[in-house]
């Protein structure tokens, strides 16, 4: 990814709670969290 693009995806609940390490690590942050019952939306944007 490019410097301010964005990325939306979806996973399950126990893979959602590693994320902020390995989005952080990559140079990027999380910007929305949307918990459903089928699992967990994250909208992630690179720095």
């Amino acid at each position: 990814m490019n410097s301010g693009e964005q990325y939306c995806f979806m996973c399950v609940s126990k893979m959602a709670e590693g994320m902020d390490k390995l989005v952080s690590a990559a140079g990027g942050e999380i910007l929305s969290r949307d918990d459903r019952s089928y699992g967990v939306v994250l909208t992630v944007r690179k720095k």
